[in-house]
């Protein structure tokens, strides 16, 4: 979550970063930030299996050097790909939307 919340505030003043991150985490992002953590383990065996489903060859190629995509998703659905994607890229395709439905 603290990677999230450094690019809110690079582009919001604290209030608003503030009133972001609860909007994504109470409502968007129901279950990831629980206990259990339930949402992330659901969305994170989805995108496996869509891996596995639509780049097979992806998989096979993870697999040959036994790296489990599974711990990897994990990581990119906690951060919601902060950490993952170049930051141009982040802003614009991914988390605009994130930002627009919470306001």
């Amino acid at each position: 979550m603290n990677f999230l919340v450094a690019i809110l505030l690079l582009h919001m003043d604290e209030p608003t970063a503030f009133w972001v991150l609860s909007a994504v985490v109470e409502d968007l992002l129901p279950g990831y930030f629980a206990k259990d953590l339930f949402g992330v383990h659901v969305d994170q065996r989805v995108l496996v299996k869509l891996v596995a489903e639509r780049f097979p060859r992806v998989t096979a190629h993870l697999e040959s050097f036994s790296l489990p995509l599974a711990p990897v998703a994990y990581q990119w659905l906690m951060c919601l790909f902060v950490n993952a994607l170049p930051l141009v890229r982040l802003l614009l395709h991914t988390h605009t939307p994130i930002y627009l439905q919470s306001y």
